[in-house]
């Protein structure tokens, strides 16, 4: 009977040892948090696109708050020149059951409207360079890919390479395309 009891005891405090393994495992690492590269006033320039020249575009936040962004995107393709207003709620797609950085803005229009989602994978310098996930499929993942860089930052070195590497893993390289700078 006491045999019966230690081994029993055994067994929950190895159970207890693995749960609280699991709780500090390295699998819940530091994901890139997307509130802080749409920061206050940020002037956000779309560098390179697989979507397209006309998402050739840069965002100029309005209004920051602690779970959105109001920012206007500002297009420029072929010498036309057009604007939407749009809100940006910031979610955490990564990690639903667990408090974590908030790593997805599901955009929408001001007016109301489904816009896109898009996913900040990997951030460089600062919050400076990102590399982002989108998708215009409501509730959809995509298979396109934006390399966008605050104003005064340009893309070098890590963040340029980790963009090439991302979309050569995705089967996109091939439809990237390179935005001139707007004003």
């Amino acid at each position: 009977m006491m045999a019966a009891m230690r081994i029993c005891g055994a067994l929950k405090f190895a159970i207890l040892m693995t749960l609280l393994q699991f709780d500090h495992c390295s699998y819940i690492r530091d994901y890139e948090d997307i509130s802080k590269f749409y920061s206050s006033n940020a002037r956000i320039q779309t560098l390179y696109t697989t979507m397209g020249t006309t998402e050739c575009k840069y965002d100029k936040v309005t209004k920051r708050y602690s779970q959105k962004a109001e920012f206007k995107r500002h297009f420029s393709s072929g010498g036309t020149k057009r604007t939407l207003d749009l809100v940006g709620k910031f979610v955490n797609h990564r990690h639903i059951f667990e408090p974590a950085e908030l790593d997805t803005m599901d955009v929408e229009k001001k007016e109301g409207g489904y816009y896109s989602s898009e996913r900040l994978l990997h951030s460089y310098y600062g919050d400076n360079c990102g590399i982002f996930s989108v998708t215009r499929n409501w509730g959809g993942r995509g298979n396109d890919y934006e390399l966008r860089v605050k104003k005064g930052n340009n893309a070098h070195g890590k963040c340029y390479h980790k963009f090439i590497s991302d979309t050569k893993k995705a089967g996109v390289f091939r439809k990237i395309k390179h935005c001139k700078l707007m004003q």
